[in-house]
């Protein structure tokens, strides 16, 4: 799998001065949801193929939202990203679906993983008309 990175500070000078326990590697998957109606399997999709080639935890928000909702459809936007990006804020990569730049949630997504200096990896590199 050819994964595009963004040059970002490594999971272990991204951590405080002194700090012993470094994180469980993970991996949080972001793209299009509203705007696919086959989001549900492309984010399963992605979530296999990462388990093939990431060596940590996969975190589907699909999943992490089924499991905490009855029903997620029927819950408002916000307080689905407030849910989803807690579970990001503990991962130390994030996964970027090539139709990323489509979603407003996993753009919102993108700029938090770079303030929590997660480091950023492409499933596809985006074209630069629709660089976030």
């Amino acid at each position: 799998m050819d994964f595009v990175g963004e040059d970002h500070v490594s999971m272990e000078n991204n951590q405080k001065e002194g700090e012993s326990m470094k994180k469980q590697q993970s991996i949080y998957i972001a793209g299009s949801i509203s705007n696919d109606p086959d989001y549900i399997s492309k984010f399963d999709a992605a979530e296999k193929k990462l388990q093939e080639t990431f060596s940590g935890r996969v975190v589907n928000p699909v999943k992490e939202c089924q499991k905490e909702f009855a029903v997620p459809e029927q819950m408002p936007w916000d307080t689905l990203m407030l849910h989803v990006l807690r579970k990001l804020s503990g991962c130390t990569h994030i996964y970027m679906l090539q139709d990323y730049y489509r979603s407003t949630g996993a753009c919102i997504e993108l700029e938090w993983a770079r303030k929590l200096g997660i480091s950023i990896i492409y499933e596809k590199e985006p074209p630069m008309s629709k660089r976030v």
